[in-house]
């Protein structure tokens, strides 16, 4: 039985989840409605459901071993989990207070704004700091 995500569509949030199906080559539904839980993305498989998109991501690559999405190694995955959380807290986070507003999702709050785009612009120097040394993150 294929797993199914249950999730908005056209949230960045289910891209994440399905774009690691994708590479894991995994085969996941995405019916219409919600979950159990009442929290979406959900997703459900043979063994459970799990709920939140990084937990979903990080299911899919660990599951697909073969496939490499989660290293190969302890190491590899804490390496991995170290710039998934460095992106979760340092890019996502200030760039949803930067688009939401422009989106008209939530009011922009100017002086967050600005503070959101500084933290971006540091992020992203520090991402471009490690690829100029490193092909990958990991």
């Amino acid at each position: 039985m294929p797993m199914k995500l249950y999730a908005h569509p056209d949230n960045y949030k289910t891209h994440k989840a399905l774009i690691c199906a994708r590479y894991a080559g995994l085969d996941v539904e995405t019916p219409k409605g919600g979950g159990g839980s009442g929290k979406i993305p959900v997703l459900e498989t043979n063994q459970g459901c799990i709920f939140s998109s990084g937990a979903i991501a990080r299911y899919i690559s660990r599951i697909s071993r073969p496939v490499g999405l989660y290293g190969q190694n302890l190491i590899e995955g804490g390496m991995i989990d170290s710039w998934v959380e460095f992106c979760t807290h340092e890019l996502e986070v200030p760039l949803c207070t930067w688009v939401m507003p422009v989106m008209g999702i939530f009011p922009e709050v100017p002086e967050a704004t600005a503070c959101a785009k500084e933290d971006v612009k540091r992020a992203l120097t520090v991402l471009d700091s490690h690829l100029l040394k490193n092909t990958y993150m990991v």
